[in-house]
């Protein structure tokens, strides 16, 4: 049954699947239909195949958010910017998968879901960046302030190029995965 006593929704198995979504052959059913934002909200309150990715990445948004006034000795830290950079971090993650997973069947197509898979790469690029920036400055507090902007410009520089190099190796991915597409097309055409 769909939210608020709507139509009961008809899950799909995977042969039904437009081919951007089909890239796990061992789950074979319960797969929601396209559909638009209201629909994938809706899968919210019925259990098919993404239930438990969207669940265990977006009860941890909620267990974030209701400790924000615990996680941290908001004022003892000297640097401002900290305390804001490490929720953001906390949060970044689950913020983005949580969103890939709800909204992946979303009608727009592949286009659409290959921005979803980017911002859900993105989240964890922020985690691992901004995650970082508490002991880098922690490490850093010490030195001059000359070397301590040295330090924070190197480390701006390096994750930059991580994230040029992350979204460098997803294109190259989802070029591969055109190509096994293909190449397992003409090996299975007659």
């Amino acid at each position: 049954m769909g939210l608020l006593g709507d139509a009961p929704v008809c899950l799909k198995q995977w042969h039904e699947l437009p081919p951007h979504l089909r890239f796990n052959r061992f789950v074979t059913k319960h797969y929601r239909p396209l559909d638009d934002w209201k629909g994938c909200l809706s899968s919210l309150f019925y259990v098919h195949n993404e239930t438990v990715n969207i669940l265990t990445h977006g009860v941890p948004i909620l267990i974030i958010l209701a400790s924000l006034r615990t996680m941290l000795p908001w004022g003892d830290i000297d640097v401002d910017y900290l305390p804001v950079v490490h929720v953001v971090a906390c949060l970044a993650p689950w913020v983005g998968s949580t969103l890939y997973h709800l909204f992946m069947n979303h009608r727009s197509g592949e286009g659409f879901y290959k921005r979803l898979l980017s911002v859900d790469m993105l989240g964890i690029w922020v985690a691992q960046n901004a995650g970082s920036l508490a002991p880098l400055c922690a490490t850093v507090y010490c030195l001059q302030y000359r070397w301590q902007v040295a330090v924070m410009v190197m480390y701006a520089l390096a994750s930059s190029f991580s994230l040029y190099k992350a979204r460098r190796a997803l294109f190259l991915l989802t070029e591969l995965i055109l190509i096994s597409k293909i190449t397992i097309t003409i090996t299975i055409t007659p």
